[in-house]
């Protein structure tokens, strides 16, 4: 694909707080939540019905929608995770968001990427490529943010992602954490800002490395438990 039919990088307006084209032209982000197992996604997993998902989004962009989020993975079930064992990406989900990202290209939509779907890998963390008792870096869900092993496997996925992907304007953002919640950092909100300053400045060297600019970089919180005065038990 040549320069000209690239999708111009996305970045914060100088001055005020909204969003532009590296060309200055404004732009907004409106769209939704999606994951590669809801039905409208479902057949871009091994190749199953590729025509189907780019008629889905000719469909949202017809319609005004510019941006789709997304997790990198989708774990309510065994056949959706990015890494298996961790640190080993997967070639069936490698290729899924490959194509996903050339059919978005095609239709001039974007993407705002979170790395982990930390709902279902809270839920059923027992599976989980993470947990220690499988191999993985974590003992405890209560420890996400805080095990030194997992904030690793946390940066080495965004450097692959953004190795892969996010050389692309077609990637609006990256969304650090989904849902940033007390219960990942044993109920204790203090490491948040560690937390997040940490990944995104490791996320930034990356991509300045790698692309020579870096994407914004948000974090989603789940704003409720942060004012609550119990701790929250997910």
């Amino acid at each position: 694909m040549s320069d000209s039919q690239l999708l111009p990088w996305i970045q914060v307006a100088p001055g005020v707080p909204y969003f532009q084209t590296e060309q200055g032209q404004d732009w907004t982000p409106i769209g939704q939540n999606d994951a590669v197992t809801w039905p409208d996604f479902a057949s871009l997993f091994r190749r199953r019905d590729i025509a189907a998902v780019d008629r889905h989004l000719a469909w949202l962009a017809a319609h005004g929608v510019t941006c789709l989020r997304f997790m990198l993975e989708y774990c309510q079930t065994e056949n959706r995770y990015l890494e298996r064992p961790v640190g080993h990406f997967q070639p069936n989900m490698v290729r899924l968001w490959d194509d996903l990202f050339a059919l978005c290209q095609r239709h001039g939509l974007r993407l705002l990427l979170t790395p982990y779907d930390t709902f279902w890998m809270w839920r059923r963390w027992a599976r989980h490529p993470y947990n220690q008792a499988l191999g993985g870096p974590c003992q405890r869900r209560s420890q996400w943010l805080l095990c030194p092993r997992m904030r690793q496997a946390i940066k080495n996925r965004l450097s692959f992602a953004t190795e892969r992907w996010g050389g692309s304007g077609t990637l609006f953002a990256w969304d650090l954490w989904n849902e940033i919640h007390p219960a990942h950092a044993g109920n204790d909100t203090a490491v948040f800002h560690e937390f997040i300053s940490d990944i995104s400045s490791h996320l930034r060297q990356e991509e300045l490395r790698l692309h020579g600019r870096s994407h914004p970089r948000p974090c989603r919180c789940l704003g409720p438990c942060l004012v609550s005065t119990r701790p929250c038990r997910r």
